[in-house]
C-alpha cells in the first residue's frame, strides 16, 4: 500500500488504535519506507492464530491482515489525518470513499469474499467446506454467465452471497432454466 499525506507518526498512531481491537496482533510486514512525499506499508498479523488473521481459500491460517483490520486500519487513519488517501491495489481510498470494498478472493466456482476470510466479529464467521464434487461440463455448452450455476445448478444460489445483486450471473439462467446457449439447467446443473 502507498500511504500519502500523512507521516510515519500518523501511521504509527493508527496502527496503535487497531491494536486496541485486535488485541496487539497487527504489525507492519513492511515498515513505512519513504518514496519521495509518500511512504510505502504492508500490515499483517503477528499470529496467524491472533485476533485480525486472515485465512486463505481453503480455510488454513494466513499470516496476513484481514480484510476487518485494513477497514478499521483506514478508519482510524482517516480520523487521525483526515487528508490521508491510500493507494492499495489500484484502487484509491480516502476518507470520503473506497473503503470497506469487499471483493473476491476465491474463484468463479468457489467464491470466497474478502470479508469472510476470517475468524472476525461482525456475525461473520468463516466456515471452510468440504472439497467439492467434480463435475465434468462441456466447455462448448457454457456462456459468460455463472458457471457455478452451469456446472452444479441453481441449488447453488441458495447460498450465493452475489445472488440478487448487480454482480449476479445466475438470474436469467434462474428465470428460464437455459443458459445464453439455450442449455437446460436444472437444480443440479447441465443435462
Amino acid at each position: 500500500m502507498e500511504f500519502r499525506n500523512c507521516t510515519v507518526e500518523e501511521l504509527e498512531a493508527a496502527l496503535a488504535k487497531v491494536n486496541e481491537k485486535y488485541n496487539g496482533n497487527v504489525k507492519w510486514k513492511r515498515f513505512p519506507e519513504r518514496s519521495g512525499r509518500r511512504f510505502k506499508a504492508t500490515l499483517t498479523v503477528e499470529s496467524s492464530k491472533g485476533a485480525g488473521a486472515r485465512r486463505g481459500r481453503s480455510g488454513q491460517r494466513v499470516a496476513a491482515a484481514c480484510w476487518h483490520v485494513h477497514g478499521d486500519f483506514f478508519d482510524a487513519l482517516f480520523d487521525i489525518q483526515p487528508e490521508a488517501a491510500v493507494k492499495s491495489a489500484g484502487n484509491l481510498i480516502t476518507r470520503q470513499s473506497g473503503n470497506w470494498q469487499d471483493s473476491n478472493i476465491g474463484s468463479m466456482m468457489q467464491p470466497l469474499m474478502y470479508s469472510r476470510a476470517c475468524d472476525c466479529g461482525n456475525g461473520i464467521r468463516f466456515e471452510q467446506k468440504p472439497a467439492g464434487e467434480v463435475r465434468l461440463v462441456r466447455q462448448d455448452s457454457l456462456t459468460a454467465e455463472c458457471w457455478l450455476v452451469q456446472a452444479f445448478g441453481t441449488d447453488r444460489c441458495q447460498e450465493c452471497e452475489l445472488r440478487d445483486t448487480e454482480e449476479c450471473g445466475g438470474k436469467s439462467i434462474r428465470e428460464t432454466g437455459k443458459n445464453e446457449k439455450g442449455c437446460k439447467v436444472t437444480a443440479t446443473g447441465m443435462n
